[in-house]
């Protein structure tokens, strides 16, 4: 995927990989950790989605509260 640099007040340590089927938005971030993946989803059952990702082998690394 080509890469996109954000604009200077969004970009920090991030950078947008670019969809050429335009179905996906992804932004890879530099961090200080062992990598990992934070997908960030949008559901009606936030238990269920944590159930279908554990279910092949993801594994929740801690609670995030919903606003």
């Amino acid at each position: 995927m080509d890469v996109r640099q954000l604009p200077p007040d969004e970009a920090g340590k991030c950078v947008e990989l670019v969809d050429p089927g335009n179905h996906l938005h992804i932004d890879v971030q530099a961090v200080m950790h062992p990598s990992r993946v934070h997908p960030d989803i949008e559901t009606d059952s936030i238990e269920a989605e944590v159930a279908r990702l554990e279910s092949p082998g993801a594994r929740r690394l801690r609670h995030a509260s919903v606003a």
